[in-house]
């Protein structure tokens, strides 16, 4: 119902893959998608960003579980959208700090997303390590870096309480 996403200037949730191989300790996907990833194609996901933006839906987030990982598929589908250069603002949620880098931004950016959010969940290993994550504070601050070379405005995405959170554990991720 395209009338309704506009009339609330909502946001169209587009999927380009099915499928979580990740562990982490309080989440679902695994078990409502599967372990595998099923991927979809990069031109298909493209072309169908360029019809919805061609019905003047032009606010579409990607809602994968985790947007760039398998990474190269991430790239495939930014490249593809480069291609088509379909009238959209784009965004995502949901990138894993393990899998960002300058070439994932550079490609994003070319693709046309506006902003893009990093669900880091803590900069402290204990909790990282409790939640079941498979990447450690060295990693969110590296990825920090390289969001900070780039003009995607980000939203972090942070947890606190989880398993194996302490006040000090608090204290390291607000710094």
């Amino acid at each position: 119902d395209v009338r309704a996403y506009l009339s609330r200037m909502a946001a169209v949730p587009i999927q380009a893959k099915r499928g979580c191989p990740f562990d982490c300790v309080y989440c679902t996907y695994h078990m409502a998608e599967g372990r595998t990833y099923r991927l979809h194609s990069p031109r298909r996901v493209a072309e169908a960003v360029a019809r919805l933006a061609s019905q003047d839906l032009r606010d579409i987030e990607f809602v994968d579980n985790v947007f760039n990982s398998p990474y190269e598929h991430a790239i495939e589908i930014c490249r593809a959208l480069a291609d088509a250069r379909p009238r959209a603002r784009l965004q995502s949620m949901e990138l894993n700090p393990r899998f960002v880098d300058d070439a994932l931004l550079d490609a994003m950016e070319a693709a046309g997303f506006v902003g893009i959010g990093i669900t880091v969940e803590s900069a402290a290993d204990a909790p990282l390590k409790g939640l079941g994550k498979d990447y450690t504070a060295a990693d969110v601050h590296r990825t920090a870096d390289v969001v900070r070379r780039h003009r995607l405005p980000c939203f972090w995405l942070f947890m606190l309480g989880g398993p194996g959170e302490t006040k000090e554990t608090v204290r390291e991720t607000l710094r």
